[in-house]
């Protein structure tokens, strides 16, 4: 070999080493941020279980909720039956108890009204933040050929 030949040789061997220097330092601080992607979805987990336990929690509420419901049509349909005796007897000595009553009902009627507006809002809010949470992870890559660099 001619000393052209070697020089182009070690000059060649040179750039491989310095591209190889390069390629090391990328590999080094892709791990970084791996390890740092790596904390981040930690983080994201125990929002996320957080989540599902305020999710869990809302849903036993709203089974309270129903119950309620429930119960309170129960009560109108009770009610309904007091009326309909009340004007079959035709006593009006009822009538300021079932008025009474009726009073009631509207109180109960308008809690639960505001009790169920409160629930919609936080419902909507929590699915609407999951949902823009989802949205965010569906862009996330797939699997990379290569290390992302953050």
């Amino acid at each position: 070999m001619t000393e052209a030949v070697h020089t182009t040789l070690q000059t060649d061997h040179r750039t491989a080493a310095g591209e190889h220097n390069q390629w090391l330092e990328d590999i080094g601080r892709w791990r970084v941020a791996h390890r740092k992607a790596l904390a981040m979805l930690a983080t994201m987990q125990s929002r996320i279980l957080e989540r599902e336990t305020a999710i869990l929690e809302l849903d036993t509420i709203l089974e309270e909720h129903a119950n309620h419901i429930r119960a309170h049509e129960t009560h109108i349909q009770q009610h309904e039956l007091e009326i309909t005796e009340h004007e079959q007897r035709g006593e009006h000595a009822e009538h300021d108890r079932l008025l009474i009553t009726h009073e009631d009902f509207e109180t109960v009627h308008a809690q639960s009204r505001e009790a169920h507006d409160t629930f919609r809002v936080r419902h909507e809010a929590m699915i609407g933040e999951i949902s823009r949470l989802l949205e965010e992870f569906a862009k996330l890559p797939g699997r990379p050929p290569y290390p992302l660099e953050m």
